[in-house]
C-alpha cells in the first residue's frame, strides 16, 4: 500500500509540473491579446496628404476660362412697326453651376420699314439670369446705327427741301428690359423674348413702339455648362 501511494502521488506532482508551461503561455498569449486589442498607433510618417480644396488659384482659372464660349445666332425681331432679321456673332459668359449668363457682340440687321429694306449696324450686350429651366430674365444694351425715318430726300426742284435739318441715318441706344425662353433641341439653342425699352421716346425714336419682341435660333463652340441652381 506505501508502495501504491507513493507511486500516486509522483504521478501527481509530475501532471502539476507539466501544467505549469501551458498556464504560463496560455496567460502570455491572452496577455498579448489584450494589448493587440486597443487602439491602433496612428502612423504619423505615412499620413496621407490632405486633397486640395476647391478654391485653389488653378481651379478658379480652369472655371472662369472654361466659361467664355463664341456665339453665333440669326434673329426675327419686330417693334409692332418693322420687320428685321438680324445676325449676332458674340462671346458668351457662363460659369458652370450658375444662373447667370451675358453675352456681347456686333450686330447687323436688314430691316423692312416705311416700305424700303434697310441695313441696320450696331453693336448689342445681353446678361440674363435664369428664374426656372428655359425661362430667364433680361436686361440688354443696344447701339445701333439706321436710316432716319424723318429724313427728307432733297428734291432739286423744290429748293426748299434741301433745308431739311435731319439727318439722313441716326445712331440711337435702347435699354430692353423683359423675360424669355430658351430650349435646346438638336443641339440648337431656340430662343424668344419679349422686352420693353426703357430708353423709348416717341418723339426722337426710328422706332414705331418701345416693344421689343425677338425670336431666333443660336450656334456655340465648346459645351454649353448646364445651369443648374446654388
Amino acid at each position: 500500500m506505501k508502495n501504491l501511494a507513493f507511486l500516486c502521488t509522483v504521478v501527481a506532482m509530475f501532471v502539476v509540473l507539466c501544467s505549469i508551461p501551458s498556464y504560463a503561455v496560455a496567460q502570455t498569449a491572452k496577455s498579448r491579446g489584450n494589448a493587440n486589442s486597443g487602439k491602433p498607433v496612428k502612423d504619423t510618417k505615412n499620413k496621407p496628404k490632405p486633397k486640395p480644396s476647391g478654391n485653389t488659384e488653378a481651379n478658379k482659372s480652369s472655371i472662369l476660362k472654361n466659361a467664355f464660349s463664341f456665339h453665333g445666332g440669326i434673329n426675327l425681331v419686330t417693334d409692332g412697326g418693322s420687320f428685321g432679321i438680324d445676325a449676332f456673332p458674340n462671346i458668351n459668359f457662363n460659369p458652370a453651376g450658375k444662373r447667370f449668363s451675358a453675352n456681347a457682340g456686333p450686330m447687323y440687321q436688314l430691316r423692312q420699314a416705311g416700305g424700303s429694306l434697310q441695313q441696320v449696324f450696331g453693336a448689342r450686350a445681353n446678361a440674363r439670369y435664369q428664374i426656372l429651366p428655359g425661362l430667364y430674365a433680361n436686361a440688354g444694351w443696344e447701339t445701333v446705327n439706321l436710316p432716319n425715318p424723318r429724313y427728307i430726300q432733297p428734291d432739286v426742284k423744290d429748293p426748299a427741301t434741301a433745308a431739311t435739318l435731319e439727318p439722313q441715318r441716326v445712331t440711337t441706344n435702347r435699354l430692353p428690359l423683359g423675360a424669355g425662353f430658351t430650349q435646346r433641341l438638336f443641339g440648337i439653342n431656340v430662343d424668344v423674348a419679349v422686352m420693353y425699352d426703357l430708353l423709348y421716346r416717341k418723339s426722337t425714336s426710328p422706332y414705331t413702339t418701345p416693344y421689343v419682341f425677338r425670336g431666333g435660333v443660336f450656334l456655340g463652340s465648346g459645351k454649353r455648362n448646364k445651369n443648374k441652381s446654388k
